[in-house]
């Protein structure tokens, strides 16, 4: 009797093992819905709590010169994005959405998003607001095909973004 328990388990943990590659890894393929970056921005700007005085540095020059310089925004393959980012010295929110070319791009963008980041840390005064600094280092970035998002946010707000970001793509 027991060994018939034993096999009946041992073949529901091999079906289920068997359902474990259908998860949400999109296998770096584009998504077939291409919405435009300010389709999935505006959902989520509107339904995050906290974002401050944040201001879409897309065009403002000062802020594109200096995310090129970092390499950001020189990204070969980059189609089209949009950053926002808090404007005042209090707070390290930022939302950044990029459109790749293609999927296969997206690895660096993933890379210059991580160097952003790493810079901005080490540019923020030791000391100063340590729970910026704790956002900063716990930032989230998302892949879906040729797009990222990357969020330096409170738990909260990047659990809102996310579910907009997603919803985008249904």
């Amino acid at each position: 009797m027991k060994k018939k328990y034993v096999a009946l388990a041992l073949a529901l943990v091999c079906a289920m093992c068997a359902f474990v590659g259908c998860g949400k890894d999109d296998g770096g393929k584009e998504p077939e819905k291409q919405p435009a970056v300010a389709d999935i921005m505006t959902p989520i700007l509107d339904n995050v709590q906290e974002t401050g005085s944040m201001m879409d540095v897309t065009t403002e020059e000062f802020f594109v010169e200096q995310l090129k310089t970092e390499g950001l925004l020189s990204v070969d393959g980059l189609a089209e994005y949009s950053i926002y980012m808090n404007m005042m010295n209090i707070r390290t929110d930022e939302i950044g959405i990029f459109k790749m070319a293609s999927a296969d791009q997206a690895a660096a963008m993933q890379e210059a998003i991580k160097k952003h980041v790493e810079n901005k840390i080490a540019g923020w005064m030791p000391g100063y607001m340590p729970e910026e600094i704790e956002k900063m280092e716990n930032y989230t970035m998302i892949t879906k095909g040729n797009y990222v998002m990357y969020l330096i946010a409170s738990d909260a707000d990047k659990e809102i973004a996310e579910e907009q970001f997603n919803a985008a793509f249904k």
